[in-house]
């Protein structure tokens, strides 16, 4: 696996890792070469949504970690109807 510390825009590798591995592929396009470009979500245990965006080449078993970032932050809304 493969990252530069900037594409992981302040998410811990930790949490891109865990999204890698738990996520759910919401976005797969088959590049001109060798390899597919992926997007993986996934709703950590704390609420927030980390997307990871992914370079894969299954052949040479290469894993590029293109960009990681935040889409979605914990629903902290209070049930006021209680």
């Amino acid at each position: 696996m493969r990252f530069c510390e900037d594409d992981l825009r302040g998410v811990s590798l930790v949490r891109a890792l865990e999204a890698l591995r738990s996520g759910t592929v919401i976005s797969s396009e088959k590049c001109s070469g060798p390899g597919t470009v992926c997007e993986v979500e996934h709703r950590q245990d704390d609420g927030v949504v980390i997307a990871v965006t992914v370079y894969f080449v299954s052949n040479e078993e290469i894993l590029t970690i293109r960009q990681a970032r935040v889409v979605g932050e914990p629903d902290n809304e209070t049930d006021d109807a209680a």
